[in-house]
């Protein structure tokens, strides 16, 4: 059997038995509501230990960075200054751009991941009518293309003076800070105690399977909560959560009847019923994790960079002219593997890792393949995390060492199976496409809805945003909703605020529905002086109509006049499976005329968190590199799934 050992990145290891524990035990509660006790319990400790007044719980550090800068960057015509080698330039999609309309500076990087502060100084820009101005300075430690280095305090102290000089505020992607405070030998907060913001990530070499932490003052957390709702909340590593997803679809559609009966006889007493919206809730199950990492991986992150530091050893001892490393900058668990360009080429050498000859078993007495990551035509990258243990080290020398000698080329609360199937979930790196139930769920999702594929994303709010943003490719465009609908009233506008889509409102009737003849006679279609009607959205069940079933003979009326005007349809089906049970129906027979559809797993059918949007191959390929953009590229999310 082959023993893989994979090193492409720390984001793909796996949570401890602590953690999985701590997830199984979590006391949940709904989060957008801030009554989740330990998402607080979180928070509370990420702002202490780091020094700060409180703490954002997010899912991803690709979201905890977007919300630092909008947070800095409120008004039109804001700029960022950044290193040209930092992720949020290279590794975030443009989000800062593509969502938040900010304008990036780069600035060269040095090979420590500092840049010159002079030269920083030299193009701040301050409100000349010509040029943006500059709002935010960002910087990242420890530096992941710069090899992981950590960042020189004397360097930090520097750039903070001039900062304060400037009145520019400054953010860090802290996504491996403890790994650059234990490098230093100095609390993190010691680190960061002069920068504004900071995001860290829990799912890298602190080990929990999803979630970033973004700190600052308390006034900016105010405002980044907003952020997080509009961006629709989503997680690294889901799958703790997505776990549920397949019980919840398994086990709770048929059962929804009961809530039916129960609501009408709330209603029959003239109890009032409580609405509640999208978002994420109970993420505490990720959380919970969290607080796990802090309290248990921080000090063993020493261990990682001795690894590293073993592996870099054993390349460079082998003499060859070939491959390099730079032991002296060696810092933390990030190596770089840098090659002869001409005599190299890295994707057949990470291949060439990964494979396994037929007489290696001879040779290293096992058959061991390891998986790398190969960054650029010059160099290759291996991350070291707590699942590589002493002997994988040993096996991942061996495999190195004979392939550089040869110079060859990823409020409801869960029920009790839930809870289990959490914790027994085989979990894998979603970003990578390597996540068993996360797979798993989309299948099962796109197979009940009639649809070609389906994405896990980690709120409703999210796929609705995703779904008309890639509706709507074009700008000027225009989106027809009901002036009820949850995407007008409760989602703070995402679509024109972050996809710059304008919503052009149609009264709905009581019954959730609107005039087809009013909504055809409201159709624009590339006059110079008008946006373009792209995309027609309904709400099933309708929310604020009373949890209102769209009437079947009113959905085919609709497909067929959006048909005739070459319009397509996307279903905001937060609750699509309890107007199924209402209407007798399969799901797939409501929504057969959608292009799109979004249903939430975290509502009726009990799982902590989660929803998922259907579509076309080509739809869900175009919308899984923009959830990656909104923050929402989750790894190991079949946790969430199999519920």
């Amino acid at each position: 059997m082959v023993k893989v050992i994979d090193l492409r990145s720390d984001t793909i290891s796996r949570p401890t038995k602590l953690m999985k524990q701590a997830m199984l035990e979590a006391i949940v509660g709904d989060d957008v509501y801030r009554e989740d006790p330990t998402i607080n319990e979180l928070e509370r400790k990420a702002a202490s230990m780091l020094g700060k007044e409180a703490a954002l719980y997010v899912p991803t550090g690709t979201m905890g960075n977007l919300i630092g800068m909008m947070v800095h960057c409120p008004k039109r015509g804001s700029e960022i200054l950044m290193g040209d080698l930092s992720h949020t330039f290279l590794y975030e999609q443009g989000g800062a751009a593509q969502l938040g309309g900010i304008h990036l500076h780069i600035l060269p990087n040095r090979p420590d991941g500092t840049f010159d502060i002079n030269l920083m100084k030299s193009k701040v820009r301050t409100g000349d009518i010509f040029e943006p101005i500059t709002s935010l300075i960002v910087v990242e430690n420890t530096h992941n293309m710069c090899g992981g280095k950590a960042l020189p305090m004397k360097w930090l102290d520097e750039l903070a003076e001039a900062a304060s000089s400037l009145n520019i505020p400054l953010h860090m992607d802290g996504a491996r800070l403890f790994n650059a405070a234990v490098y230093l030998g100095i609390p993190a907060k010691e680190i960061i105690k002069n920068i504004s913001t900071v995001s860290v990530c829990f799912s890298k070499g602190l080990g929990a399977p999803i979630g970033s932490v973004l700190v600052g003052p308390k006034i900016l957390m105010e405002e980044a909560r907003r952020l997080r709702k509009v961006l629709g909340g989503g997680m690294r590593q889901a799958g703790f959560m997505a776990a549920t997803g397949i019980v919840a679809l398994d086990t709770m559609i048929d059962r929804l009847a009961i809530d039916h009966q129960h609501t009408y006889r709330i209603a029959k007493a003239r109890r009032l019923r409580k609405v509640l919206g999208g978002g994420m809730r109970q993420a505490g199950f990720m959380a919970a994790t969290g607080i796990v990492a802090l309290d248990t991986m921080i000090d063993r992150l020493a261990i990682d960079h001795q690894h590293t530091y073993r592996i870099a050893k054993a390349i460079e001892n082998t003499g060859s002219k070939y491959f390099s490393v730079d032991l002296k900058n060696l810092h933390t668990n990030i190596l770089q593997i840098w090659f002869d360009s001409e005599k190299v080429d890295p994707v057949k050498f990470c291949e060439r890792l990964a494979k396994v000859e037929k007489n290696e078993k001879s040779i290293l007495g096992k058959e061991i393949a390891v998986k790398m990551t190969p960054m650029t035509k010059e160099f290759m990258r291996l991350v070291l995390y707590h699942e590589i243990t002493e002997e994988d080290v040993q096996d991942a020398i061996k495999k190195l060492v004979k392939v550089v000698d040869l110079r060859s080329d990823t409020i409801s609360r869960p029920t009790a199976v839930m809870r289990q199937a959490m914790f027994e979930a085989v979990v894998g790196d979603d970003v990578y496409g390597e996540d068993p139930t996360v797979i798993e769920l989309e299948k099962k999702a796109a197979s009940m809805l009639g649809k070609e594929e389906g994405l896990f994303v980690p709120s409703g709010t999210m796929g609705n945003l995703i779904a008309m943003m890639i509706h709507s490719t074009r700008r000027g465009s225009e989106v027809f909703v009901g002036d009820r609908s949850h995407t007008f009233l409760y989602e703070q506008g995402g679509a024109a605020q972050l996809g710059g889509i304008q919503l052009h409102i149609l009264p709905n009737n009581p019954d959730g529905t609107f005039d087809i003849d009013l909504m055809k006679s409201k159709v624009r279609t590339r006059d110079v002086h008008e946006p373009t009607t792209s995309l027609i959205v309904v709400e099933n069940t309708h929310n604020i109509c009373g949890g209102k079933v769209l009437p079947i003979k009113w959905l085919d009326e609709l497909a067929e006049a959006a048909s005739s005007l070459n319009i397509p349809l996307h279903m905001d089906g937060a609750r699509l499976f309890n107007a199924a049970v209402y209407l007798g129906i399969p799901a797939k027979e409501i929504v057969k005329n959608f292009s799109s559809v979004t249903f939430c797993l975290s509502k009726s059918l009990g799982a902590p968190v989660g929803s998922v949007l259907v579509g076309s191959k080509k739809f869900i390929y175009e919308s899984r590199r923009l959830r990656k953009a909104l923050g929402g590229g989750m790894r190991q999310a079949d946790h969430k799934f199999i519920s």
